[in-house]
């Protein structure tokens, strides 16, 4: 799945995604950034396919403007996705 991102404000983020699995291993994402690819971040059972939760999957410092990824699951069976989120990380 590809995705684009519009950042106002350049900095450092956290990037996480609200997922829920019903499994262990739920498998792993990797986030593609097309010029550079992430290592595999393992996703977290949350004891029910319904029951979101919100795991970090990466930090990356953003420049403004728009920013196109692309998200990749080893076990798209086995996890659902709702939102991708990304929040500024201040300090």
């Amino acid at each position: 799945m590809t995705y684009e991102v519009d950042i106002t404000t350049p900095g450092l983020y956290a990037v996480s995604g609200r997922v829920s699995s019903d499994v262990e291993p739920a498998g792993t994402v990797t986030l593609d950034w097309g010029s550079t690819r992430e290592e595999p971040v393992a996703i977290k059972n949350t004891t029910h396919n319904r029951n979101f939760e919100r795991q970090e999957w990466d930090q990356r410092y953003l420049e403004r403007g728009t920013h196109r990824f692309t998200v990749h699951f080893t076990a798209q069976d086995y996890v659902s996705l709702d939102y991708i989120q990304f929040d500024r990380v201040i300090g």
